[in-house]
């Protein structure tokens, strides 16, 4: 019988090889680990992967040359930045319509029928070729209206902030997900 120390520091009995080779992870058990992961570096190597979620060429050249991601928690709203609605503006002031299902809304600290709809203070204006609408706000940033892509197509089906902020960030409203860029 050996001993082998553990991830704890701790000391246990080994009873085997293969019990010595399982309990001391960090030791001899990581010699065949590299060679499993040195078959894998020759291949990539030679440009051969027999990796299926390893990266591939795209297949159309990238025109783009680099992409700035946006975050801000408590930064401008989008309905005053790059999303205008205009049935938004007609029913400013007005309670929800009935046609929204008010059982449906994830509303935090009030009830839908509690409020009343707001419009952007901010008026919309095109730019561009493109007929980007962009907000009063960015007066200077509209003049390169045609060299920004705005994606308007996200949605998520709670108004809460800490989850869309998760969701946005990892695609899942549920924590303990890889976040963007990791």
């Amino acid at each position: 019988m050996t001993t082998a120390m553990n991830h704890c520091g701790r000391f246990e009995v080994a009873h085997s090889r293969r019990d010595f080779l399982m309990k001391s992870a960090f030791g001899f058990g990581t010699l065949g680990l590299s060679h499993l992961l040195l078959d894998e570096a020759l291949a990539a190597e030679a440009g051969e992967t027999s990796n299926p979620l390893a990266p591939r060429p795209p297949h159309l050249p990238s025109k783009a040359k680099s992409v700035i991601f946006l975050f801000m928690t408590g930064g401008p709203s989008h309905l005053e930045t790059f999303d205008p609605k205009p049935l938004l503006n007609k029913l400013d002031g007005q309670a929800l319509p009935a046609s929204f299902d008010p059982q449906g809304l994830s509303l935090q600290f009030m009830k839908a029928t509690d409020g009343k709809l707001m419009a952007s203070p901010f008026p919309f204006h095109q730019h561009g070729q493109s007929g980007l609408e962009i907000s009063s706000l960015f007066p200077n940033l509209a003049r390169h209206a045609d060299r920004l892509a705005v994606i308007r197509s996200c949605h998520h089906e709670s108004f809460i902030h800490g989850p869309a902020i998760t969701y946005v960030s990892t695609g899942s409203q549920v924590l303990g997900h890889p976040i963007l860029g990791a």
